[in-house]
């Protein structure tokens, strides 16, 4: 994003903020707004006007950050868990789709068994036997997609 604020004045007028959304900023001496914002939503933001005159002036605001066009909410697209055996190497990987790529997340996984965050890979060796409620979570920026599975370790 980049925007720019003017004021003018002698001595040079100077810029700051107040509430913006993180990842964004503004150059003290251009007025330049720029930066990345890190999360959707709607700020009450102030710039910040001052001088050594001195003065100072004050303009609220709401900046807005929306996702892109492209964007989409994740969905989980995965088919249900197999079994796995106790003491026995497991790999499962979660299926999801969604942009910006989810990252991925977990509950109720057994002992021995991990899921990579990035890839959505279920993998280790178990090493207890039952049935295991596992929570797989899909999230990006725009929100989660979750699903329930049961695995059954033998």
């Amino acid at each position: 994003m980049s925007y720019r604020v003017t004021a003018t004045g002698f001595p040079p007028p100077w810029f700051t903020y107040a509430n913006f959304p993180d990842g964004v900023y503004i150059d003290v001496n251009s007025g330049q707004i720029f930066g990345t914002p890190r999360s959707l939503g709607s700020w009450n933001a102030s710039i910040i006007v001052e001088s050594d005159a001195p003065a100072r002036v004050t303009q609220s605001c709401v900046m807005v950050v929306n996702a892109p066009a492209n964007y989409a909410l994740p969905t989980i697209t995965s088919a249900a868990m197999p079994a796995g055996t106790i003491n026995l190497a497991y790999r499962f990987t979660v299926t999801a789709s969604g942009t910006p790529t989810p990252t991925y997340f977990q509950s109720g996984l057994p002992a021995g068994l991990t899921l990579s965050r990035s890839t959505g890979v279920v993998s280790g060796t178990p090493t207890a036997r039952g049935t295991f409620s596992v929570g797989l979570i899909a999230r990006n920026t725009l929100g989660d997609a979750t699903q329930r599975q049961t695995l059954v370790i033998r």
